[in-house]
């Protein structure tokens, strides 16, 4: 997310917004909304220590009202992976970055009462597939052995480890294939959208890691029986890819025989999740949008298995590197909201090329 952006009141912005083509409950054919949405994102570890204070977050959502915008999305579970708001299913989340904030009020009940007060609708955003920060040692991977084996598996050219061990990593994933992780996952879905009335859930990390993940057993099998039968792959993980080093020593990937269907596989496994949470939120509440935020350089998010495009978009028709069956894992189409961070254009150019080696104009598919 937007973490860097801390100074000021403006902690979080979303840059840019792009609407599916329908809502449930839409009085407007087409369109979500009775006015054109203006959305802030408050985000839960960049303010962790400034909202701990009621009186904090009343003077920002005045704020927020008096700058024009009509919508906010509250995260209240960071990568850390623990929750800012009454929870059964996950631990309060009291310390962060070595800070300690205690609360006898329900931060999140807090926010939504304060927002409908000022006539703000409220998105509630959780992270998804992580479960801790390296840097800190901080969440529910380090205090319990009980997450070992659903802890994403790296390749990299050293070998196979856990993403646990790696510190250059943004946060421990969990694998997203395992039916234990996106269980617990949607239990805590289910939890806020059961307890707390919002008017939006924003999924955020809902996603691979990275091209490096993931590598374990589970999802070799799994991949397995995705190419055909579960006949064995023969070498795993160099069929997909092998690094190999360059000219100036950094290591690079060299696509194997099966690089396009592994990522088509890893990119179905997202949609199926995705397709998930739909349901079950639409089942509870059938009006509460399902929101979904990633960054807007689109080839890139190939290696993480974000397809946010529509089924309709063929990327196959633009790189060979894409299986022709890629287009089936867009999951716009099970979306209400799409919400797109439109910054960064050279690092979306630059990863365009080295990914999929397309000439990349900013399409959004």
């Amino acid at each position: 997310m937007i973490q860097s952006i801390q100074p000021g009141w403006l902690i979080s912005a979303i840059l840019c917004l792009s609407l599916s083509m329908a809502c449930s409950g839409s009085k407007e054919k087409g369109n979500c909304f009775s006015e054109k949405p203006k959305y802030l994102w408050f985000d839960a570890e960049a303010n962790f220590e400034r909202f701990q204070y009621k009186d904090s977050i009343i003077y920002y959502l005045d704020k927020t009202k008096e700058a024009g915008f009509n919508r906010i999305v509250v995260n209240v579970r960071p990568l850390q992976g623990d929750a800012l708001y009454s929870s059964s299913v996950l631990p309060s989340l009291k310390q962060l970055n070595g800070y300690t904030v205690e609360r006898d009020w329900d931060y999140l009940q807090f926010f939504i009462d304060e927002a409908k007060k000022r006539e703000l609708k409220v998105s509630v955003s959780t992270t998804i597939f992580s479960g801790g920060r390296q840097h800190t040692g901080e969440g529910m991977v380090y205090r319990s052995t009980d997450w070992e084996d659903q802890v994403a598996i790296q390749y990299t050219p050293e070998g196979l480890a856990s993403i646990q061990e790696d510190p250059s990593k943004v946060a421990v994933f969990l694998n997203p294939l395992s039916p234990e992780v996106q269980a617990f996952c949607l239990a805590f879905i289910r939890e806020l959208v059961e307890k707390y009335d919002f008017d939006g859930y924003a999924l955020d990390y809902c996603r691979y890691s990275g091209m490096e993940t993931d590598f374990s057993p589970a999802s070799r099998e799994a991949f397995e029986k995705y190419t055909g039968g579960g006949e064995k792959v023969e070498r795993f993980p160099e069929d997909i890819f092998m690094w190999e080093q360059d000219g100036h020593g950094n290591f690079i990937p060299i696509p194997g025989s099966l690089y396009e269907k592994w990522f088509e596989f890893r990119a179905q496994v997202i949609h199926d999740f995705i397709e998930k949470v739909n349901r079950e939120i639409k089942r509870i509440k059938p009006d509460l949008l399902l929101e979904y935020w990633a960054p807007s350089w689109y080839p890139s998010l190939y290696l993480q298995g974000q397809n946010w495009a529509s089924k309709r978009y063929d990327l196959a028709k633009e790189s060979e590197r894409v299986s022709p069956e890629y287009f089936r894992t867009g999951f716009a189409e099970h979306l209400d909201v799409f919400m797109c961070g439109t910054y960064l254009e050279k690092y979306m150019a630059w990863m365009s090329r080295r990914v999929l080696n397309l000439d990349w104009h900013g399409r959004t598919g």
